[in-house]
């Protein structure tokens, strides 16, 4: 029988959610996904909350709630830069 994962590290945190690390731990600077337990100076992720905080965003997986909330934060962000030369969509 496998043990199940309780903890994730920060490359499984960012495989789960589909981003690169510095990308991963921006948006946690941000709050923007759930924060990490600190062991030994080292973040952890518990994979349970994780799993429960993309379904509470409605997303079927941590990926597609993070490519969710980056999709908002570009569209922030491309709105907000556009005024200081920001090369905005539109």
């Amino acid at each position: 029988m496998r043990n199940p994962e309780l903890l994730w590290n920060v490359d499984t945190m960012a495989r789960a959610c589909d981003v690169d690390t510095s990308t991963l731990l921006e948006l946690v600077r941000l709050d923007a996904l759930p924060m990490p337990l600190v062991l030994n100076h080292e973040p952890f992720w518990v994979a349970g909350r994780v799993r429960a905080w993309a379904r509470t965003l409605g997303a079927a997986s941590p990926a597609f709630a993070t490519a969710a909330l980056v999709g908002r934060l570009q569209g922030d962000t491309g709105r907000a830069g556009h005024g200081r030369g920001g090369c905005g969509n539109g």
